[in-house]
């Protein structure tokens, strides 16, 4: 397994070192721009996300949490003004720092396992 190199910060034990870190478990290529595909990491906690979305952004490679699509009275997906699926939030970072942190750690983490999946 591997593990990030500062997976301690980026789950919310600040500065501390931490005897377990952020690991990797599997990697599922998609490649639907933007989306490169899905992660699944284990916190320190033991507590294991799956379906860790890795995409594309502006600023380069990014990963969330997993959100569920949103399901209007008639049991479709719900879509934007766009015609874009609209995802709910299942889980959120406390704030935007910690969001962040998980973010880079899991993108470190997929580049070492998978380096060419995410290469352009």
């Amino acid at each position: 397994m591997m593990t990030a190199p500062d997976a301690a910060t980026a789950v919310g034990y600040g500065d501390q070192p931490s005897l377990r870190q952020l690991r990797f478990i599997g990697w599922q290529l998609v490649r639907k721009p933007p989306l490169y595909g899905f992660a699944c990491v284990e916190l320190p906690i033991g507590l294991r996300i799956f379906d860790v979305p890795i995409r594309a952004g502006s600023k380069g490679l990014w990963a969330g949490l997993p959100a569920r699509p949103e399901i209007d009275h008639d049991g479709c997906r719900k879509t934007n003004i766009n015609g874009k699926p609209v995802y709910a939030e299942m889980l959120r970072w406390r704030d935007r720092e910690l969001s962040d942190r998980f973010s880079q750690a899991v993108v470190a983490l997929v580049s070492q396992a998978h380096q060419d999946d995410l290469a352009d």
